[in-house]
């Protein structure tokens, strides 16, 4: 597998792995209530990020599929430039002792309220269908097939980019359900 797929998997797996311990343990008032000045509780941080990946998904299935009719496919790895690199800086999770910026959210991205029966194996499938996007990725151009944002139409993304981006935000809303649990 391409490193940047080997990479992308490894940040993915990890950010479950450390979703899982944040719920281990975790009451249902906990999981309900918001964060400090209003800001999402756990259960709706999960509910976004589960929102985004289903959204992903479908994207990263079609620049596949459109990409393999293109005939555009690699052995090359994908490195994101100095951009990109600071654009995933700007979605991850800050440094320990900072915090992230405020970055607002289009209304179809927004969490609806939800029974948190339903809200943790809909995240943990969600990210399980993206890591299962892994091995088709491998074998087209992560760099010359794009992905149309949905969150800013106007801005396309390598679809290497892709997979990096998606464990970063889940690193953010991790950190922002973290607070929201009072840990």
């Amino acid at each position: 597998m391409k490193p940047v797929l080997e990479q992308a998997a490894r940040e993915m797996r990890a950010v479950l792995e450390e979703t899982r311990a944040l719920l281990d343990g975790l009451t249902d008032e906990q999981f309900a209530k918001a964060g400090a000045g209003g800001g999402w509780s756990v259960g709706q941080c999960l509910e976004h990020l589960t929102i985004t990946a289903w959204t992903m998904n479908e994207l990263i299935d079609q620049a596949i599929g459109e990409g393999r009719a293109r005939g555009l496919r690699s052995s090359d790895d994908y490195r994101p430039h100095f951009v990109w690199r600071w654009f995933l800086k700007q979605i991850d999770a800050p440094p320990a002792g900072k915090k992230s910026r405020a970055i607002q959210t289009p209304d179809r991205f927004d969490p609806p309220p939800r029974d948190p029966a339903d809200v943790v194996p809909d995240f943990f499938a969600s990210h399980a269908a993206f890591l299962g996007k892994f091995e088709a990725a491998n074998e087209v151009d992560l760099k010359r097939i794009k992905v149309v944002s949905p969150f800013a139409r106007r801005l396309k993304y390598p679809l290497g980019l892709v997979f990096l981006i998606i464990p970063a935000h889940v690193r953010r809303h991790l950190a922002q359900a973290r607070r929201a649990a009072g840990e």
